[in-house]
């Protein structure tokens, strides 16, 4: 049982679960995450909150989590897990939108506080954090990291346009390439979009740079095509295969000047 998100339903993830003869449940495609353990991560994440005193590492963490998993009672994982047919027909009756299931959990899943301090200074919580040029979220995902890419993408491709205004084809092309495409795929080997309107957000600046270029009409998927050029969500494939295979065979992620 698992919502659609794309780790969840991709072909290798769907081989598996068949090789190993687990069946998954149909899934409408705006699911809201109706898996009860959702709610048993909520009861988790509450009985932590209310210890005292709270953990203050990484270890006491550790510790505390594993003391009240085992402290959950087995009648409320029960009473998660007997609510699923009712939580089916909710989303049936709902069109596949948000039950009052999902409200629930909304409401009662609240910010953990851990209150951990280095050298005696309170160290902040923050959602997210800007970390050698990458934007990482406590939900896990990469929305604020597109956001900030694309706003610098779109800034550089005005900038080369203006500029670059009256200049030829392999002028603006090469402007495109060392300027703007870079921005978009800095330190991608260690970030990558997964949900469709993100992937979007980033290939509509290489497509209207497409046109550009082109200096014509048509569609921008199309001229992306014409010119030759490799969407940019296949080059990030790339380059994360590109560097598990160096970790994989101990080579240098980067090569020497030098050399």
């Amino acid at each position: 049982m698992h919502d659609n998100a794309r780790p969840h339903i991709a072909h290798a993830v769907g081989d598996y679960l068949q090789e190993v003869g687990i069946h998954v449940l149909p899934w409408p495609a705006r699911s809201p995450d109706m898996n009860p353990i959702e709610h048993v991560w909520d009861m988790l994440e509450r009985r932590v909150k209310n210890r005292r005193p709270r953990p203050e590492s990484l270890q006491e963490l550790r510790r505390a989590l594993g003391e009240e998993w085992e402290l959950i009672p087995q009648e409320d994982i029960a009473n998660q897990t007997e609510s699923m047919p009712r939580r089916m027909d909710a989303v049936i009756q709902a069109r596949g939108g948000n039950t009052r299931y999902q409200k629930e959990f909304l409401i009662t899943h609240k910010e953990i506080c851990l209150g951990y301090q280095l050298n005696g200074t309170s160290v902040p919580q923050v959602n997210t954090f800007k970390y050698l040029g990458i934007y990482l979220s406590n939900k896990l995902g990469w929305e604020e990291q597109v956001t900030n890419t694309t706003r610098k993408a779109w800034k550089a491709l005005h900038f080369s346009m203006r500029i670059l205004k009256k200049s030829n084809r392999k002028s603006k092309e090469l402007a495109y390439k060392t300027l703007v495409r870079p921005i978009m795929e800095y330190g991608a080997v260690g970030w990558d979009p997964y949900r469709q309107n993100q992937i979007d957000s980033i290939e509509k600046v290489q497509r209207k740079a497409a046109k550009y270029v082109k200096m014509g009409k048509g569609h921008g998927e199309e001229i992306v095509k014409y010119l030759g050029w490799e969407l940019l969500k296949s080059r990030r494939r790339k380059t994360r295969l590109t560097a598990l295979f160096k970790a994989q065979m101990g080579h240098k992620a980067w090569t020497d000047i030098n050399a």
